[in-house]
């Protein structure tokens, strides 16, 4: 029959079980805490010490990097942002009766700098703002010359 361990012992188990990988100074701390446990004179302070004994590291935060890019039928412009450029025109190509091409392509290092990008790269081409992301081809040529970092002119 399977015991139901409770959060407390969970956390005596997993402690016993790191025992082999600690330093010398941090073995003999945890081996205190565990005779205090097995005699039942565990503190909140010896209980803290032990969540944080036993505590998993925290993941690294991936940045994954972002493009913002221009997509075109010929007649009209989409800016816009994507993780992956191809996949994102693949998927307007299902909805979309005309060949689509990626016509521009502007590589960032995270999500959250490529919305503020393309929040401006929007401001810098609203003369020729269609609706919602689409713009007119005349846009275009100004691609080139769109500064991603400071201000736009």
């Amino acid at each position: 029959m399977s015991e139901i361990l409770t959060a407390s012992e969970k956390r005596i188990v997993q402690l016993e079980a790191t025992l082999p990988d600690m330093d010398l100074d941090t073995r003999d701390l945890a081996m205190g805490l565990l005779r205090r446990f097995r005699a039942g004179r565990l503190t909140g302070r010896d209980w803290a010490q032990i969540k944080a004994m036993t505590r998993r590291p925290r993941k690294a935060a991936v940045v994954e990097p972002w493009s913002l890019y221009a997509i075109s039928d010929g007649s009209a412009v989409k800016l816009g942002m994507a993780k992956d450029v191809i996949k994102r025109r693949d998927a307007l190509q299902t909805a979309h009766p005309y060949s689509i091409e990626i016509v521009w392509q502007l590589p960032l290092s995270s999500r959250s700098e490529a919305a503020a990008m393309e929040r401006k790269l929007h401001r810098y081409c609203r003369a020729h703002h269609i609706r919602g992301e689409w713009f007119t081809t005349a846009c275009i040529p100004m691609l080139a010359a769109f500064k991603p970092k400071g201000k736009q002119r």
